[in-house]
Parts: structure tokens; C-alpha cells; sequence
């Protein structure tokens, strides 16, 4: 007579889905990221969002006035350096600018 060894039954192994991967690595990362366990890569600087977007919309808008003051500075000081050189070339004595403002 010969024996033989009886199977129990075993379900499948099934793994997850990719994207319920995706969902819990992206789960993992918000929670270490509100941690502050992730570091940014080098030369990234990572900024809080702010909490009212009323204060975001006006520091975008700021942002932009800055962008736009340094331009116009810059043209200023070309049209500066330019008007210097002219009266150099008429010989017209300038008065010296205090610079401490």
C-alpha cells in the first residue's frame, strides 16, 4: 500500500496591482515628506506652500513687481553709465553723488 501525502490547499499569491504600489509609495512619501525626513537634492531648495492661497496669489504678484523693478533698474543704470561717458566726452563737471541713501 502506498501512502501519499495529502496537499492543503494554498491560494495563489497575488500580488498588488502597480498602482496600488504607486499609491502607497506615494502615501509613504507625503508622510516622510510632512515629516521632514526627506532632504532635497542638491541645489533644490524646498519651499513650505503657503496655507492661503489669497497670500500665495499676492507673493506671485510681488515676485513678478521685483522681476520687473530689476529690469527697470538695470535700464536705469545703462542710461546712467551712458550719460556719464557723454559728459566726459563734452567735458561737463558733474557733481559727486552721495551714495550712503
Amino acid at each position: 500500500m502506498v501512502f501519499t501525502r495529502r496537499r492543503t490547499f494554498q491560494p495563489p499569491q497575488i500580488s498588488p496591482p502597480p498602482a496600488a504600489l504607486f499609491d502607497r509609495r506615494l502615501h509613504l512619501w507625503v508622510k516622510l515628506r510632512k515629516q521632514g525626513k526627506l532632504k532635497a537634492p542638491a541645489g533644490i531648495k524646498i519651499e513650505p506652500a503657503p496655507s492661503n492661497p489669497a497670500q500665495s496669489k499676492r507673493l506671485m504678484e510681488l515676485e513678478i513687481e521685483n522681476e520687473r523693478l530689476h529690469k527697470k533698474l538695470a535700464q536705469a543704470q545703462k542710461i546712467i553709465e551712458v550719460q556719464k561717458k557723454l559728459s566726459e566726452l563734452l567735458q561737463v563737471p558733474l557733481e559727486p553723488i552721495d551714495e550712503e541713501l
